[in-house]
């Protein structure tokens, strides 16, 4: 049974204007989300263009405007931030394969790990909860990761 959330003029928008029933909507669902050219790809093209053009300049005048001051950390320097910016890929991809794999072991392993994860309730909130939860791993993982190999990799430290 699926439970829809989303009104239902929008998801035909999504999906080209076809007619929404309980059997169409995944198939076409998943046919706009494969690739290729249709309107989900369109909508996020010009809401990535859009954010890049005025969402990114305006956050960054406002923290330049009112956080613009040196910082003198005993766990922080500046120059940290290119060593995370070169490994925030590798370290992120990391933790995500992490987290996946902590996931499958659970459900295949634990009963009430499988009823969790397969439950409804985590159908709704579990996207929400992993960005938030993995993410902030990956942020923290990166952070951590540039400060050891700027601190520690011989090198390294004059280059960056």
């Amino acid at each position: 049974m699926y439970t829809f959330v989303v009104p239902v003029a929008v998801l035909e928008l999504a999906v080209g204007g076809v007619s929404i029933s309980k059997d169409s909507l995944v198939p076409a669902v998943l046919k706009q989300v494969s690739g290729g050219w249709n309107v989900s790809a369109l909508l996020y093209s010009v809401w990535n263009e859009f954010s890049f053009a005025t969402i990114a300049p305006a956050l960054m005048a406002y923290f330049q405007q009112n956080y613009s001051q040196r910082i003198d950390s005993w766990w922080w320097k500046p120059r940290y931030s290119y060593a995370v910016f070169l490994g925030h890929n590798v370290v992120s991809m990391a933790v995500a394969v992490a987290a996946e794999s902590v996931c499958r072991r659970l459900v295949s392993t634990s009963s009430w790990a499988r009823s969790f994860f397969l439950g409804s309730v985590w159908n709704m909130t579990g996207p929400s909860v992993l960005t938030a939860v993995v993410g902030s791993a990956q942020v923290f993982s990166s952070f951590v990761v540039g400060k050891f190999l700027v601190e520690y990799v011989p090198g390294l430290n004059r280059i960056i």
